[in-house]
């Protein structure tokens, strides 16, 4: 805006100096591009015109027509990172009496944008493995492409099953990787499995058939009735370390993830008798020892509840109670030792016992 009002007075007084020594400017023209505005000015006194001046700075983008202005790359990026979509940012814009941008334009540019993210954190996560192998080397490791692991899948749904239909309730889901050799915890690699387009139905309305995936504009990488599996989030990103030479010795995750026996089908394309060992996790196991002491059947007279509810939440009581001194136990132990896992096994079996 500044740089506007510069050029619109230096202008007028190269041009009108002799003719209008005091300009009265008032706005000429505007123009809007997306959340980006271009202005000109005009002279009340003399009728000079500024030259149009764009409120934006551009990028090149590659494709063909008017470049893109960084505010609206800039909107969208942040987008991205937000629960707010394209719709319910029009609405806030007009709730601000801000013009909105067409609803066109946004949702172009932010498969654009979408593309490029996706881009940059490929590279960025090639990046770390690079980095992560450097650790290992300086580390003096015998084989510096080894990359222990944690991971686990994530579903946009809160049960995988559906109470009314014969399928899984959720129609996403993503499996994450995080190098566990750093104290950096990196994320090394991620896979999305989805099974939602929009395209699909919008061409059945009018009239043309298709399937998913497959179509051109396609955004589901699975059929409808293919099952989410962890199994096979595991094995695309085991493909996904074994093209970087990455070879995974140890596999975190919770106690019903078969995503380790994915990496491990993955990584025999590297070496035929490669052996992937699953380690279990510590917040995963505790939960898990919630639930068999809860299942465990008591006697009794173990509790002395009037109604079977009272019974059941004395019941979940202990499970929490033990839960608790195990996991406060195994930390104690765990610090004790300064993380070493071997002194750690050793003295768990003498030190974990709770008193009735």
């Amino acid at each position: 805006m500044v740089e506007m009002w510069n050029i619109a007075i230096q202008t007028h007084a190269d041009e009108e100096a002799e003719v209008c020594a005091v300009p009265q400017f008032k706005i000429n023209t505007e123009e809007k591009w997306g959340i980006g505005w271009k202005y000109s000015l005009k002279c009340l006194n003399c009728g000079y015109i500024s030259p149009v001046v764009k409120l934006y700075k551009e990028i090149t983008t590659g494709k063909r027509g008017r470049k893109a202005a960084a505010v609206n790359i800039n909107l969208q990026a942040g987008l991205l990172d937000m629960p707010l979509g394209n719709s319910m940012t029009r609405l806030l814009l007009a709730d601000l009496d801000i013009p909105p941008p067409a609803e066109s334009g946004m949702s172009k540019l932010s498969s654009y944008v979408s593309s490029k993210t996706t881009d940059l954190n490929n590279e960025s996560m090639r990046t770390k493995v690079e980095e992560v192998k450097n650790v290992n080397r300086r580390k003096g490791a015998s084989n510096p492409n080894v990359i222990n692991v944690a991971l686990d899948g994530r579903y946009n749904c809160l049960t995988i099953g559906h109470s009314k239909k014969p399928r899984q309730g959720a129609s996403q889901s993503i499996g994450i990787a995080c190098e566990t050799n750093t104290d950096r915890k990196y994320i090394i690699s991620a896979v999305l499995q989805n099974k939602l387009c929009w395209t699909r139905p919008w061409l059945r309305n009018t009239g043309i058939t298709v399937n998913c995936p497959g179509h051109e504009g396609c955004t589901a990488n699975l059929t409808r009735h293919a099952p989410l599996s962890e199994r096979e989030m595991g094995r695309i990103i085991g493909e996904d370390l074994s093209i970087q030479g990455v070879l995974i010795k140890f596999a975190t995750t919770d106690g019903d993830s078969t995503s380790a026996t994915g990496i491990e089908e993955a990584m025999r394309t590297l070496h035929p008798m490669w052996k992937v060992e699953r380690l279990a996790d510590r917040a995963h196991l505790s939960a898990s020892q919630f639930r068999q002491c809860f299942k465990a059947n008591f006697s009794d007279g173990m509790f002395r509840g009037k109604t079977k509810v009272e019974k059941t939440n004395q019941k979940k009581t202990l499970s929490q109670d033990i839960k608790s001194r195990c996991s406060l136990v195994i930390k104690e132990i765990y610090s004790t030792y300064c993380g070493d896992v071997d002194k750690l096994k050793d003295s768990l079996p003498g030190k974990v016992i709770y008193a009735h």
